[in-house]
């Protein structure tokens, strides 16, 4: 739940890295996954009603040019990415 993806200049929007909730994850910080960023639920939630775009009330929206993302820095190593 509250999944938001995000790409860069040598990865594209359809290769699906991602923020999201894993409850079933309790061990934040080793990497888990194929490139995702787990969050707990609450966190993830608080996000992803944080950040843009405005979803307007919906559960599925993409950045446009009226209603951009937010900038995502990551900081520290991020291997493959």
């Amino acid at each position: 739940p509250f999944t938001m993806f995000f790409y860069n200049e040598k990865y594209p929007k359809w290769e699906g890295y991602g923020i999201h909730a894993a409850p079933w994850n309790n061990n934040f910080g080793e990497p888990r996954s194929h490139g995702c960023i787990n969050l707990k639920t609450e966190d993830a939630e608080k996000l992803f009603h944080w950040a843009k775009p405005d979803t307007f009330g919906k559960s599925v929206i993409e950045e446009s040019d009226d209603n951009p993302g937010t900038d995502l820095i990551i900081f520290g190593d991020t291997p493959g990415f």
